[in-house]
């Protein structure tokens, strides 16, 4: 009984104020393309999931098994900014934003990482196998006085969290990642 008790003792919920109270903020993120910073304002459909289909199992009446459906739906990521002259892009960002075409796929990994209130990196996501499916630009109203957002639909391969790499990685003094 001596050894229950010490695993529900282990196991107990922790009290109130050992746990993290603060939720990342939705405005501190970065976008890279090829390792440059692409400065997007906005990104939606920032998701992952998994299909299943239930499986009743023959004289189980409890519950039903969940299985694993082969990817059906296309995944999508949008991405916002403001619309930014030519001359006012550097060589570099005009290079990638001419890779940035719709129907182009991204040659490598596009990377998104979200920091801290402090500025401290917190999470680091990959984009992989991303096509830029639709550009579209805002309304063109002479009388809003508005700023001109251009968006960038893209459809992905998979979306994954790489932030435990990545910290493990940077604890021991690895970069690149």
């Amino acid at each position: 009984m001596a050894d229950a008790n010490k695993w529900i003792t282990h196991w107990e919920a922790k009290p109130s104020d050992q746990l993290p109270r603060n939720p990342l903020p939705g405005y501190k993120f970065k976008v890279y393309i090829q390792g440059v910073e692409m400065g997007f304002s906005k990104i939606t459909n920032m998701e992952t999931l998994v299909e299943t289909e239930p499986l009743a199992e023959g004289g189980v009446n409890d519950y039903v098994h969940s299985l694993r459906k082969p990817v059906t739906t296309e995944r999508t990521l949008t991405l916002e900014r403001g619309m930014i002259g030519v001359s006012d892009m550097k060589a570099l960002t005009q290079i990638l934003m001419a890779r940035f075409s719709v129907g182009q796929r991204l040659p490598i990994d596009m990377v998104i990482t979200i920091s801290g209130r402090s500025g401290k990196l917190e999470r680091i996501y990959f984009v992989h196998g991303a096509v830029v499916k639709k550009w579209q630009c805002s309304p063109l109203d002479a009388m809003s006085g508005s700023f001109l957002v251009e968006s960038f639909e893209l459809a992905y391969e998979t979306l994954e969290d790489q932030t435990a790499i990545a910290m493990a990685a940077s604890a021991f003094g690895i970069s690149g990642i």
